[in-house]
């Protein structure tokens, strides 16, 4: 019981680190960017909001999506590196879980999607920060 209680914490716990730019916290707010989908090519308006290593894309149909940045330093605005998929939502920096149905990675820790098509490139305006 005890075994599992810590293995469960620290499979699930993330450090706790803010997403920075020009060392100023960005954690918490909401910019206007546009992200770039590998898989699909497109390019979309967002709102994007950092916690940590992550990044939450809002897109205008009230949908998002949420990411794992490369780096939480973001030192290019328009090169934000994140990785994910639709329908897949991030436990920690190394898994993920997905909702999609009739996907067969959609298991509670499935490897978090690192492939050429899951990534995302977000580009924000500095006069926005």
């Amino acid at each position: 019981m005890k075994f599992s209680l810590i293995l469960s914490t620290v499979l699930l716990t993330t450090p706790v680190i803010a997403a920075e730019y020009e060392g100023k916290n960005i954690d918490n707010q909401k910019f206007p960017a546009k992200a770039y989908y590998q898989k699909t090519g497109g390019v979309y308006d967002v709102m994007v909001e950092f916690k940590g290593n992550r990044a939450i894309l809002h897109f205008t149909d009230d949908s998002q999506v949420i990411l794992n940045l490369g780096t939480p330093r973001i030192s290019d605005l328009n090169n934000i590196i994140g990785y994910g998929r639709i329908g897949f939502i991030p436990i920690n920096r190394g898994f993920s879980f997905g909702l999609e149905s009739g996907d067969s990675n959609n298991e509670i820790g499935s490897p978090t999607p690192r492939t050429a098509e899951d990534v995302w490139r977000i580009q924000l305006d500095p006069k926005n920060l």
